[in-house]
């Protein structure tokens, strides 16, 4: 049954890849009179740009060769990017047919423009993002405690230690009391990835630094991500609390990706079970899901991520739909959620419209 899930999820992914290549080179043939050439040169560079995803990603599985991959990321930004613009372009052809010619070569110009704005994006470091947050039963004399939360770093053999050594750098300039990761950690095998480990020990809070499962730590190989997490100093949290400080408890669960390969999925009640005082209850959810149900059983915050905030078009526009607490900080009763944007990326190196970020938390006794 997982094989047969698989075909089908490549089928229509493929399907869908592939549209949206036929989509954008329709909409600028049927507005702009070309020649023969010109459109089988098109068609070539589409085909060719499309397989270079595919054949990037079975060259780097069977031989080890990266840059095709990367290039073939590029190319599914480009086409994401572009195919948006297009798409928006002919709904206004609609209202404007006299213009379509018009709006087709605006459209080349402006696609051009935001996959560079794009690009030139993720060339700066994860900006910090600082919130402050009301916990009505956290003692008065810790009210201040400082949280650092990162999550879809996904490291991989495109991560740079210049840019694990920043994020290190940037992180203790906080002086965090506690640092939490959601998920998405690492998005390779560990022996591709072995070097950064003994750069991420050099992150430094009071009391350590917690992280779950994210949906990317199973496809990889969930014994890769633990095996990391442990060289890492990270302490992994599957269904369980653990109490921070004597002033609140930290509850992580897997991500629900975990049913998928048969092993055991998010149970926060298993992970609440020994919670018994009054102190804040913190949750690490790797999706940002479940808030609501999370409320009712005492979470006084739930941090996420997962989400990317789309981080590239068209997904900028369908995450929102998809997710109710898609991106920033929500309230529920006296609880709140937090969901980042990310600190790293996944796919495209490229982001629009939404940042990178390391998120800075300080609870406020009330």
């Amino acid at each position: 049954m997982p094989f047969v899930r698989m075909i089908f999820f490549i089928l229509v992914a493929s399907s869908l890849y592939f549209g949206l290549h036929y989509y954008i080179y329709w909409s600028i043939v049927r507005s702009i009179a070309l020649s023969t050439a010109v459109k089988t040169f098109i068609k070539i560079c589409m085909i060719l740009g499309g397989l270079s995803f595919f054949s990037g990603e079975f060259l780097r599985r069977r031989s080890g060769l990266e840059f095709l991959i990367y290039g073939g990321y590029i190319w599914l930004g480009m086409i994401s990017i572009s195919f948006t613009i297009f798409f928006f372009k002919d709904i206004l052809s609609i209202f404007l047919p006299e213009y379509r010619k018009i709006l087709t070569y605006a459209s080349m110009v402006v696609s051009i423009v935001a996959i560079s704005f794009a690009i030139l994006q993720v060339k700066q470091p994860p900006m910090l993002k600082e919130i402050q947050i009301p916990m009505p039963r956290l003692a008065i004399e810790k009210s201040g405690f400082r949280i650092i939360h990162l999550s879809d770093i996904h490291i991989n053999h495109f991560t740079s230690k210049e840019w694990i050594e920043t994020l290190v750098e940037h992180v203790n300039l906080q002086n965090p009391d506690l640092i939490l990761i959601t998920g998405d950690v690492i998005d390779d095998h560990l022996d591709r990835i072995k070097e950064f480990p003994p750069l991420l020990r050099q992150l430094k809070s009071k009391h350590g630094v917690y992280v779950v499962s994210g949906n990317h730590e199973y496809y990889g190989g969930i014994q890769h991500f633990e095996e990391f997490s442990a060289l890492s100093n990270f302490h992994v949290l599957n269904n369980e609390a653990i109490t921070i400080d004597n002033c609140l408890h930290v509850v992580g669960i897997p991500d629900d990706t975990a049913s998928s390969f048969s092993l055991p999925g998010p149970d926060l009640t298993k992970a609440m079970a020994n919670i018994q005082d009054n102190q804040p209850v913190i949750l690490l959810s790797h999706k940002p899901v479940g808030f609501p149900e999370a409320v009712q059983k005492g979470v006084s915050l739930q941090l996420s991520g997962h989400t990317h905030r789309g981080q590239i078009l068209p997904l900028n526009l369908l995450v929102p739909l998809t997710f109710k607490y898609s991106y920033g900080l929500y309230e529920l009763d006296t609880s709140y959620i937090y969901t980042t944007s990310g600190t790293g990326l996944w796919g495209p190196p490229m982001r629009i419209f939404t940042s990178s970020e390391i998120v800075s938390i300080d609870l406020i006794s009330k």
